[in-house]
């Protein structure tokens, strides 16, 4: 079982979303994603989110066009991520948060 990565989305449309992803999951405009966002600038099915192990996750970008940023920079083959990091896809900013406090 891995631990949970949550990612907090600031996304235009919907305003700030704060998810928690326990397994592999897709970021795009697909109704069918795991994580839906609303930007025409993201494709139908733009990144893969994937637990390396217990604590580490990676984030890949699924051959788009517009490419996906992790921290600024264009990532070119899956990129490691942790809390602090930021990525984007289309023009959506993603943050990796720590767990919410009770």
């Amino acid at each position: 079982m891995s631990t949970a990565l949550w990612v907090r989305i600031d996304d235009p449309v919907d305003g700030q979303q704060l998810v928690c992803l326990v397994e592999e999951a897709v970021i795009g405009r697909d109704f069918r994603c795991d994580v839906v966002i609303h930007d025409d600038e993201a494709s139908r099915m733009h990144a893969r989110l994937s637990p390396l192990d217990e604590v580490h996750w990676q984030l890949a970008d699924l051959a788009t066009t517009n490419g996906t940023f992790v921290n600024s920079e264009r990532i070119v083959g899956p990129a490691a991520i942790g809390t602090g990091d930021t990525f984007r896809v289309g023009r959506i900013s993603c943050t990796i948060v720590p767990p919410p406090s009770n």
